[in-house]
């Protein structure tokens, strides 16, 4: 593809969301980086996020972040024009192994630096990881890029999807990211990230390690990892604190503030090159918030949680179990409701919901349709083997009584097929029963 007043060069990464690459700009012959949608025809939703990111990125211009220089048309859309100061990203770096201390201390304060300033214009990064530091060894120059999927919120609700369908990037995804937490996502998901990619720095790997997706989101959610100085012992023990305290699994309990992970991180780089002893460091000393948050705690609902929590695991084992909870609009159903959310997520469970609706009492059965509805969604966006096994499983219980929930549940078509939806019976002639449970 050719653009318009660059002399394109080469390809720096591809991914399902953007193409970069190097290029020259003809008007002057600065080096520039170019970053493009993918594929020919790229929906109107995504050019208009594309352009959203251009905006976001300007507005961010300063020391730490990275330059957008121009928002350009393609064929297929839009390209944003990005300086290019000849680095590379720390992931790149990482190919290579662990970074050496010094190296990685520089980089996570330049990049709390940069999150301190995007914090304070009220914008969440949630997608702080290496790849999206850029790193010059040589001039030490460090700026954090990709604002595609940004928020100028203060706070927001993460939805509860597949974990494939997880905004961000999964290694280094904080708790409430994942949607399966009673917890609002702010500005604090960022410093869980944060605090994975310098556990990453140091010890050469992510924080968690995991077989597929499901067991990674389990992990930020209930999982502790090795401490850095019991990872390479020869870390600063105060170094393996911040990193402990910005990965706490909850938000109130971590850096209030970028500008204090900034302050502690360079206490440790000033005392490992003064030579001096790292015992006086005290972590989080002067860590104050710049804004006022309440809370997101149950109060009063230990008894309800624990019975809910029991209810499930006797359901998780294979006893039947079913609970009301009832109670007026507004008193905290739904946030008890979501306290599962985290043993749901050990036992690799599907969390799903459907409300009953004042004004949807003549639509028979809407709010387990519309909670069944959200599973079946959930299945669709599941990789190929496990809708072919999700497929199997529920062919095997329709037989030829698939017109019965296809009719109530239109979606379940997609995953069975219209031959079982309909009420074909299969080659091996094997039909069975469906018998209701709750």
């Amino acid at each position: 593809m050719q653009i318009q007043g660059f002399e394109l060069g080469d390809q720096l990464h591809t991914s399902t969301n953007s193409v970069i690459r190097r290029a020259r700009r003809a008007s002057d012959g600065r080096s520039v980086v170019i970053k493009q949608l993918p594929g020919e025809f790229p929906s109107a939703d995504k050019v208009a996020r594309f352009r959203r990111e251009y905006e976001m990125t300007a507005a961010m211009a300063g020391p730490g972040v990275v330059e957008a220089l121009a928002l350009v048309r393609v064929p297929n859309g839009l390209a944003i024009v990005l300086e290019d100061f000849g680095a590379r990203s720390v992931t790149d770096a990482l190919g290579e192994g662990a970074l050496a201390l010094d190296d990685a201390l520089h980089i996570a304060v330049c990049a709390a630096h940069a999150l301190s300033r995007v914090h304070t214009a009220d914008v969440i990064h949630k997608d702080v990881n290496p790849s999206n530091l850029i790193w010059d060894r040589e001039t030490r120059t460090v700026k954090l890029i990709d604002f595609g999927i940004s928020t100028e919120l203060r706070r927001e609700r993460a939805s509860a999807v597949s974990p494939h369908r997880l905004e961000g990037t999964l290694a280094y995804l904080s708790p409430e990211q994942t949607g399966r937490t009673s917890k609002a996502l702010d500005y604090r998901a960022d410093l869980y990230s944060l605090g994975c990619t310098i556990y990453h720095m140091c010890s050469g790997a992510p924080p968690f390690a995991a077989e597929d997706a499901l067991e990674l989101v389990h992990c930020h959610l209930a999982r502790q990892p090795r401490p850095l100085d019991e990872v390479d012992p020869s870390l600063p023990a105060p170094l393996a604190r911040i990193v402990e305290r910005l990965m706490h699994k909850d938000p109130e309990a971590r850096y209030q503030s970028a500008s204090a992970v900034e302050r502690d991180l360079n206490r440790v780089r000033e005392g490992i090159a003064s030579g001096g002893t790292l015992e006086g460091i005290v972590i989080g000393a002067d860590d104050v918030s710049d804004r006022f948050s309440i809370p997101e705690r149950l109060y009063g609902r230990d008894k309800e949680q624990r019975l809910l929590l029991e209810a499930f695991a006797d359901a998780a084992d294979g006893r039947a179990r079913l609970c009301l909870v009832a109670g007026y609009s507004g008193i905290g159903k739904s946030a008890l409701v979501h306290e599962v959310h985290r043993p749901i997520a050990e036992r690799r469970g599907y969390f799903v919901s459907g409300k009953f609706d004042q004004f949807q009492r003549d639509v028979p059965y809407a709010s387990l349709v519309q909670a069944f509805t959200q599973l079946v969604r959930r299945v669709l966006s599941e990789p190929a083997e496990a809708l072919q096994a999700w497929r199997e499983r529920i062919q095997t219980a329709l037989g030829i009584n698939g017109r019965v929930i296809t009719d109530v549940i239109a979606e379940v078509e997609l995953i069975v097929g219209r031959a079982t939806a309909r009420g074909h019976a299969r080659p091996n002639g094997g039909a069975q029963s469906v018998q209701p449970c709750v």
